[in-house]
């Protein structure tokens, strides 16, 4: 089976995503659309939250491939990708919820974020206890960020994504670098 196929079920699916509500896309609809068997969708996909999942991580595999390895860009350059589906981003955390989305997109970020924050420490690394203290905030805060963004129902510049991202990304310049040296110079006491 052809990856233009896998392709045309992800952009088919999209399509159906941003019309209505991801719980009421089925894949009886998506494989019409596609013109192709149910065989055809399994073969490359579980459900329709598979194929949006995998919509997510086709980027970040994207993004990863490209060298040299900025993690902090990319962090910032998939919250840009997500500013541009809006409406599938809200339609997946409606019909998620805001326990479940959050989950999932702390698992699509921990990765990069630990691998950023390894990046940063070099091979010391870092204080367990801190690192994960570190993700967890950081992993937070994406996802606060991605929820308010969603909810909001702010249409100027300031309640952009996009532009919420690069305030962050100019906010927060080099604060990886201060906490690892941080943790660095103050490890936590036993």
């Amino acid at each position: 089976m052809s990856q233009l196929t896998r392709k045309h079920i992800i952009n088919k699916t999209l399509e159906l995503v941003a019309k209505k509500p991801v719980n009421k896309v089925t894949v009886r609809e998506i494989v019409s659309e596609c013109e192709i068997t149910r065989n055809t969708f399994y073969y490359y996909f579980h459900d329709v939250y598979d194929v949006l999942d995998s919509v997510l991580s086709d980027k970040i595999d994207e993004l990863y491939a490209i060298q040299p390895l900025d993690f902090e860009r990319l962090i910032f350059d998939i919250l840009d990708y997500c500013s541009e589906h809006k409406k599938i981003w809200l339609s997946v955390y409606n019909a998620m919820g805001r326990e479940l989305f959050s989950k999932h997109i702390i698992d699509k970020f921990k990765v990069l974020l630990e691998a950023y924050m390894l990046s940063v420490a070099g091979e010391k690394g870092i204080n367990p206890v801190d690192k994960d203290i570190i993700l967890g905030f950081y992993e937070e805060a994406i996802v606060g960020i991605l929820i308010r963004w969603l909810l909001s129902s702010n249409n100027s510049e300031e309640g952009d994504l996009k532009f919420i991202c690069e305030r962050i990304r100019i906010l927060f310049d080099g604060q990886i670098n201060l906490v690892v040296s941080n943790s660095e110079k103050n490890p936590p006491q036993k």
